[in-house]
């Protein structure tokens, strides 16, 4: 297909290719759809983010919402209350803050599980220079979240970052000998989780629940105390670290 025929300027992924070149999922979705909507030469870029919606919907009813609200989020033609309204049509959660990239950086500290078939994405990160994120699911509805993760940016604290970056140094030897995995077969349904202090990365399915996993979470414990001394994350938030 010719680029000079086909008009690609409301696209993000479809650039007149004749097949597609991606294997990610999401991306590969978005580019069909895309394509569909070029070849119904729609006038406006609201007609076109509405039109690539409705396909993506049509095409997988089941797991559509969570690709829906990653492509509004991304699409830049559009206002923030046109997408808003778009989201609406399609009943999917639109929230301008969230974004659904790992943000770029390097962390001190990482907390994250898929929570379980019946569960969603959830966790934190800390980066080294003091940006906070919550991760979150893509979607409302939680089994369709898998691989689908959102960050939102709670705020930003150069001395916090500071503060556990230091306190994970002066317990380097102590982190350093955790177990890299730690896994609980007791639970039908858990979660997966993973853990990173620096470079040491933890993970395992129910890894809170399990016996090598106990030092795993009781530093856990000791650097989400840290961040809330701070004023950053709520009680509920990442309770099991308190355990």
């Amino acid at each position: 297909m010719d680029n000079n025929v086909v008009d690609t300027q409301f696209c993000l992924h479809y650039h007149g290719e004749d097949e597609c070149p991606f294997r990610d999922e999401y991306k590969a979705r978005v580019w069909m759809a895309e394509l569909h909507a070029c070849k119904s030469d729609l006038g406006t870029p609201r007609e076109f983010l509405s039109f690539v919606c409705a396909y993506i919907s049509k095409w997988d009813p089941y797991t559509f919402q969570a690709f829906l609200a990653r492509y509004i989020s991304k699409y830049p033609e559009v206002s923030v209350n046109e997408k808003a309204m778009v989201a609406r049509t399609y009943e999917v959660t639109y929230d301008e803050s969230l974004v659904y990239e790992k943000p770029r950086g390097r962390t001190i500290y990482e907390s994250r599980n898929d929570g379980g078939y019946f569960g969603s994405n959830s966790g934190v990160l800390l980066y080294t220079d003091g940006r906070l994120y919550e991760v979150t699911s893509s979607s409302p509805e939680p089994r369709i979240s898998f691989g689908f993760p959102a960050y939102r940016l709670l705020g930003t604290c150069r001395e916090m970052g500071q503060k556990v970056k230091a306190y994970l140094l002066v317990h380097r030897t102590e982190v350093m000998a955790l177990p890299a995995q730690a896994e609980c077969w007791d639970i039908l349904d858990g979660a997966t989780y993973e853990i990173k202090f620096l470079s040491k990365t933890c993970k395992g399915y129910m890894l809170p629940e399990s016996e090598d996993g106990a030092a795993v979470v009781e530093m856990a414990s000791r650097v989400v105390r840290l961040v809330r001394s701070f004023g950053y994350l709520r009680e509920e938030q990442y309770g099991w670290a308190e355990e």
